[in-house]
């Protein structure tokens, strides 16, 4: 959700907007085992790659293509 729409919404009265460095992505149900592992797991994950490779590797998982400017 974009963080225009959350600041109209009437659920979110104290949203303001995204904290610098933080990220946000849906997921399918089907992925929810792995998501919850992996954030079980995420320094492990970020001790082994940083962040803009481990998003080039989602894009890649993901079949999605990758521009420099996506996390800028």
């Amino acid at each position: 959700m974009s963080s225009i729409l959350l600041k109209k919404s009437e659920k979110f009265p104290l949203f303001d907007g995204w904290g610098e460095g933080y990220y946000a992505a849906s997921v399918s149900l089907s992925e929810r085992d792995n998501v919850i592992e992996y954030i079980k797991n995420q320094q492990q994950h970020h001790a082994a790659a940083n962040f803009e490779s481990e998003m080039k590797a989602l894009y890649r998982k993901a079949g999605l293509p990758w521009h420099d400017n996506d996390i800028k």
